[in-house]
């Protein structure tokens, strides 16, 4: 299989995120980049950190309920205060649906701040 692809880098930050929220993706030149949907986002590296302690997911919402199902994770754990998660998919990337831009959700309130890299594979 053809890893390559157009690079992609994701941020996300919310004082709040027990509302599951997009994480907004960029390109390699900075500029805010919409999946189209035809197109695939792969991650390969994650870091999740946090103000409070908390339980975090990152996940694929395939289905757009907000909510994570069984197959959309992407990462999740516990952090403690002022804590963090950092993950690297480089061997085993994690793929999400054709279009779907991962989304944040936590337990609790708090400040909780997510940046991925990866890239978008267009077949």
């Amino acid at each position: 299989m053809d890893l390559r692809g157009e690079v992609i880098h994701g941020e996300f930050n919310s004082a709040d995120a027990r509302a599951a929220a997009a994480v907004k993706l960029y390109d390699g030149d900075g500029n805010v980049r919409a999946l189209a949907a035809t197109e695939r986002l792969v991650v390969t590296d994650l870091v999740i950190v946090a103000a409070a302690k908390m339980a975090v997911n990152v996940f694929s919402d395939n289905d757009g309920d907000g909510t994570v199902d069984d197959g959309e994770r992407i990462l999740a754990g516990s952090v403690g205060d002022n804590g963090g998660i950092a993950m690297s998919f480089v061997t085993t990337p994690r793929y999400c649906k054709r279009g779907v831009t991962p989304k944040v959700k936590s337990d609790t309130a708090g400040q909780v701040d997510v940046v991925l890299t990866g890239f978008i594979l267009t077949n």
